[in-house]
This record gives C-alpha cells, structure tokens and sequence, in this order.
C-alpha cells in the first residue's frame, strides 16, 4: 500500500466476513440485506426512512425523478464547487442546473446566494455538503418552504456531520449519501436516499426496480423505472462499515488535527476548522493557500511537485460551469461566479485516510512548505 495515495478505504476482517457470508447464502440481491442497510442509515441519520441504490449520482437523480421535476423549463440551483453529478442529474432527468456562487470560508452555498437565483422556473434546489461540512439546514428548509420548493440536499460526503446536535440532510426533503471508496464508508459503489416521506421513499424504491410496485407481483410494472438496485453483497458490507463509522470519523479528525498543527502556523495557509456547533465528518482534508506571496503562482503547480515527490495530492474542485462540456452547453466562461473559480484555484486535497500515521502527515507538510516557501 502507498500510504501517500490520496485515499483508501478501511476494509478489516469482519467487512470480509460480511460479504462471504451472503455469497454462501446465494442470496445475492433483492434480500434481506437491502432493507437492514437501509434502517440502519435511517437510523443513524434521524430520518424515517431511507432506500440504498446503486450510487451517490442515482441518489440524486432518482429523487428529482421521484418529484416529477424532469421538464426542460424546470430550473434547479445547485453549486458549482463539487463533483460534477450534482448539476449532471439535473440535465439527466431533462431540467437545467443553475449556479449559485459560495462562501468563500465554509465553499457552500448559502440561502442568500441561492435565493439570488430563483425565479417562476426554479423547482428545487440542490445544495452540497462540500467536503462534509454541513450547509445552512435550517435556512435552506425555510428557504424552501418559503418559495415551495424540494428541497434536496447533497450529502454525499458529509455522512456523520451533525449541526446543532442534527445529522446533516435530516430537515430537507430528501438527502442523498454516497459510498464510494474514498467516502467515509464504503459499499464498493452505492448510495442512499433518506427522507422523512414515507410515500417519497417508496417511490424511489419502486424506480429503483424497474418501476415494480411494492405491492405487485414479480413482473408487473406500474411505472418506466430503472435498474439502480444495491446488492446484498454491497449492502452486507455496508453494515459491517456502518457499525465502526464513529471510529473511521475519530480517526480522520486526529488526522486533521495533526495536519492542523503544522500547516495552521503558516500564514498564507487557512486550515479547515469546526463551528463549535457542528461536528464535521471531513470527507477530504482541503487547505486554502493563499499564492499571491510565495514562490509557486498557482495551486496546479503545487500538485505536480508533490506528485513528483509521490505524494498524490488533489485539485478539489474544478468548477463544474468551467468544465468543457458545461462551456460548451451552456456557453459559461470565467468570471461568472469569482468567488467560486478564486476559491478552486486555492484548495489542494492532500492525503486523507485512516491508514496514515503522524510522521507520514509530518512528511507530507514538511515537503508542501518547503515546495511554497
């Protein structure tokens, strides 16, 4: 294992056992995995209910499909500082993403910058939980009662952050986590939607399967569904990972601490830190460099030196309205949202996992400041 690799996934004996166990079941999908996942998750997150499926992206777009928001004149706002399905499921399902700019502290959108945006088109709003720290729930849930619209919040690397004593994504509509390798959890590939709609979350479970009624026979079909089903393999492992997701999220806050303790000193660095009233689960460890007064002009720079140096750092985010497809669709170019592009130009994603050590953080640092001073 190269401990410098940005991420890995903490697969122990027992998350073995738990996969072995349902490949000797035979019962390898559509089993009782499926739902003991799901109530866990729930559980966790302080929702009623929730339905796995087979990613963080299908999460997403499930849910707009799940509300019937799937027209072209339909607008809905989300942020352009994440991974690129959170505006990708908007056009999969035939609405339009609309950007809203960030916070240049915390990188999420806010209330105010979303609301900047709505208007008779706008159907739902589509904020993100950035690197696990939690956006404005409460304001965002009045934000959207206020203009009567779904409210989906993307949680995807934000699971066991907490505001105000609240797990993230449990006051919204809906909320979606995913469990790629590098998230706080795995399943392999996977995500779940939560919710606190009953009526909602049996949807989705029916698109999920093709558009199979819960309570209809095998192959009667009551609506145009999907295959985005989780399997019972995934599942297992979910619950094997679930049950130790307190000790994934002690260990990756040691980690910052330590990265915290020697990059914090540096002036033209800004370390991620906590609000006294949440407790992030980080899902990538991000300073903000500010280049203006070392040696290296520009973040880029900074990731291919590391590299050479075989520790794999990140850009963490390129702005999804100034990927090449978006330019193209859409005709975006620099300057639409300032703060967001100043701010993707700022963050590196250093190696973040549970398998490193203090002197392997030490290593790390010490070779980043040497590179920029």
């Amino acid at each position: 294992m190269d401990v410098y690799n940005l991420a890995y996934p903490n697969i122990q004996e027992e998350d073995i056992n738990a996969v072995v166990s349902v490949l000797k079941s035979l019962h390898l999908s559509l089993g009782p995995k499926i739902p003991e996942f799901e109530e866990m998750v729930a559980n966790y997150t302080g929702t009623k209910s929730a339905a796995a499926v087979s990613s963080g992206t299908t999460a997403l777009f499930l849910s707009l499909i799940a509300k019937n928001i799937r027209n072209s004149s339909n607008e809905i706002i989300t942020s352009s500082f994440s991974f690129i399905s959170s505006a990708n499921v908007a056009i999969h399902a035939g609405a339009k993403p609309v950007f809203a700019e960030i916070d240049e502290n915390s990188f999420n959108v806010t209330p105010e910058t979303i609301n900047e945006k709505i208007n008779a088109n706008t159907k739902a709003i589509i904020p993100v939980d950035i690197f696990g720290r939690p956006i404005d729930c409460k304001g965002f849930r009045e934000l959207a009662d206020d203009h009567n619209l779904f409210y989906l919040q993307d949680s995807c690397e934000a699971l066991g952050s907490f505001q105000n004593g609240v797990h993230t994504g449990s006051q919204a509509d809906a909320a979606t986590f995913a469990f790629y390798p590098n998230k706080q959890m795995t399943t392999g590939e996977g995500g779940v939607i939560v919710s606190n709609d009953q009526d909602f979350i049996q949807n989705v479970k029916s698109l999920r399967n093709q558009g199979r009624a819960i309570d209809t026979s095998w192959l009667l079909h009551d609506k145009i569904g999907y295959n985005f089903r989780l399997t019972d393999i995934q599942a297992a492992l979910g619950i094997s990972q679930l049950s130790r997701i307190e000790q994934f999220i002690k260990a990756k806050q040691q980690i910052v601490e330590w990265y915290n303790e020697i990059l914090g000193k540096h002036s033209d660095i800004r370390v991620p830190s906590s609000p006294s009233n949440e407790r992030i689960s980080w899902f990538v460890y991000t300073p903000k460099i500010n280049f203006d007064n070392l040696k290296l002009d520009h973040r880029d720079q900074l990731v291919d030196l590391l590299r050479d140096k075989g520790i794999r750092a990140g850009r963490y985010f390129v702005p999804i309205h100034l990927q090449p497809i978006y330019r193209s669709m859409f005709g975006y170019e620099e300057g639409f949202l300032p703060i967001t592009e100043k701010v993707a130009t700022q963050t590196i994603a250093l190696p973040f996992h549970s398998f490193l050590k203090k002197e392997h953080v030490e290593h790390i640092c010490d070779n980043l400041l040497n590179l920029i001073d």
